[in-house]
């Protein structure tokens, strides 16, 4: 057959759904919202199992179907560094992008400073993606214990009308260890309460963008 023009082959190209080696616990919640119609996703929990997968060419039964795998998705928990590394050293030679699912990178730092730098290749997380939940959640974890709902739930199950003082958040002081996405999150929340904000993170004497109360 005649060779595909740049054009054609750049459309059969975009044509076709992009295969993405992930690796989580086949469980993971996180797996029910993967968008399938965007990409082919290889799920497997272990370098083994994966390695499997990627040995097996997909051409014939799934035509549509771009391979081998460009990218490496890895959601925590209960996946190591070996695997990961192992994966991008011997099992993904077309590898060019990883993305950790984690807001932070602490569970792939060793691979991020080996294999992944020493390939070059381009590192993303999850940063952003679960501020606004986290933060709501702490905000709910501090209205539960100011607002003494133990003791309502307790009162509750006693059929018991006891009175006491339920204090306000206004004017509380909210701490906050590190000052990242997350944790700005929280304060905007936090200020909205009237609560003081008070940030330790690592570089002293940057100027605070939200300018909340105190960081240093």
């Amino acid at each position: 057959p005649a060779p595909l023009s740049r054009g054609c082959e750049h459309r059969l190209l975009a044509s076709l759904l992009r295969a993405v080696a992930l690796l989580a616990q086949t469980d993971n919640p996180a797996l029910h919202y993967l968008p399938s119609d965007r990409a082919h996703f290889l799920v497997a929990p272990t370098e083994h199992e994966l390695k499997h997968i990627l040995s097996k060419d997909p051409a014939e039964s799934h035509p549509n179907i771009s391979w081998p795998p460009e990218a490496l998705v890895v959601i925590p928990p209960n996946i190591s560094q070996e695997t990961i590394a192992t994966l991008v050293t011997d099992h993904m030679p077309a590898l060019k992008w990883v993305h950790y699912f984690y807001a932070g990178i602490d569970g792939i730092i060793d691979v991020a400073r080996g294999p992944i730098a020493e390939r070059k290749l381009p590192l993303t997380n999850g940063r952003g993606a679960f501020s606004s939940s986290l933060a709501e959640y702490a905000m709910a974890a501090a209205l539960h214990f100011n607002k003494k709902v133990p003791t309502c739930m307790a009162n509750r199950a006693a059929r018991k009308w006891d009175k006491f003082q339920m204090p306000v958040l206004a004017g509380q002081t909210l701490g906050l260890l590190g000052y990242g996405d997350i944790a700005r999150s929280t304060a905007r929340l936090a200020r909205a309460f009237g609560m003081r904000v008070v940030a330790l993170r690592r570089r002293a004497g940057e100027l605070d963008p939200e300018g909340h109360d105190r960081l240093q």
